[in-house]
């Protein structure tokens, strides 16, 4: 029998902002969590701000939302295409 509890989370980009020569990407966590109980079914599904990619002329880095230092490479580990995005932006 199949588990009747189901939690899943993701990382994903969102859409890139630009302001001047700036590039901001946001990348978002994805959080989807079911359950099935004799009364029924409840999804719950949700999206936060993860970390934003900021490309300017300085450079490429990451943060979290307090500000924080977050790895770009390990974001791409984790982000299919990440790397492909950023070339572009």
């Amino acid at each position: 029998m199949p588990d009747p509890h189901m939690h899943n989370e993701s990382l994903r980009a969102g859409e890139p902002v630009a302001i001047g020569d700036v590039r901001l990407l946001p990348i978002e966590k994805i959080s989807i969590q079911s359950d099935r109980g004799r009364a029924g079914l409840w999804v719950r599904a949700s999206k936060e701000l993860f970390a934003v990619i900021v490309r300017g002329p300085g450079g490429i880095r990451a943060c979290d939302p307090s500000g924080a230092a977050v790895s770009v490479e390990t974001l791409a580990e984790e982000i299919s295409g990440l790397d492909a995005l950023l070339a572009s932006l």
